[in-house]
């Protein structure tokens, strides 16, 4: 049962051991959905929709936008958060926007477990690179924004960085943040929507901290 946010760090933990996932980076979160019995399907959508999941046949079911072919991390985090509504309980006290929130966090605790996270990213951080946010995405697809996002559920940054992070996504500033993510994406995408290896870093990416 969730009963406040910091409960699905557990929680995720929990159903990476009993589907025997261990601690590394996931390849395919489409063949690890079906091989537990949640069934996958994609379709045609405008960008207004991503995914939704529910049962059908008495069958857990993850609906997903065709269109996220072309953003794996997104993909990635969408099937997870909708496992996230599938096989988490929550408290009656949380209420649909919160639910929301805390299967986001769900997804990035899937995608990099707290402890591991806690040492890629380095514990608590006054500075850091672009270029070290870009490995652990490499590494694990998932997004920059999730990355921030989750470093900041785990308090190794605080509000203050967010938001610089937030304001460097949107502008242009010594480096374009749609460019580096689609640089970034360039290494990741295979026939089978997996994640491969790490390439080679490259620290000339960004000249300055990103969060500082």
């Amino acid at each position: 049962m969730i009963q406040v946010p910091d409960d699905v760090e557990s929680a995720a933990e929990q159903l990476r051991k009993e589907w025997h996932l261990g601690e590394d980076p996931l390849a395919s979160t489409i063949e690890i959905s079906e091989g537990n019995e949640v069934k996958v399907v994609e379709v045609d959508s405008s960008k207004e929709f991503d995914g939704l999941s529910g049962q059908a046949n008495s069958r857990p079911v993850i609906v997903l936008a065709k269109w996220l072919k072309d953003d794996l991390s997104r993909k990635r985090l969408t099937i997870l958060h909708e496992i996230g509504h599938l096989l988490l309980r929550f408290s009656s006290a949380i209420d649909e926007k919160t639910e929301e929130k805390i299967c986001y966090r769900f997804a990035g605790a899937m995608l990099i477990p707290r402890k591991v996270f806690e040492k890629e990213f380095g514990g608590v951080r006054r500075q850091v690179w672009l270029e070290e946010l870009l490995d652990i995405k490499l590494r694990y697809g998932i997004s920059l924004a999730a990355i921030v996002q989750r470093a900041l559920d785990l308090k190794l940054i605080d509000q203050d960085q967010y938001r610089i992070f937030k304001s460097t996504e949107a502008q242009e500033d010594g480096v374009r943040m749609s460019q580096v993510v689609m640089w970034a994406e360039s290494f990741l995408r295979d026939s089978s929507n997996s994640y491969c290896v790490q390439p080679q870093r490259n620290t000339s990416v960004c000249p300055k901290p990103l969060l500082c």
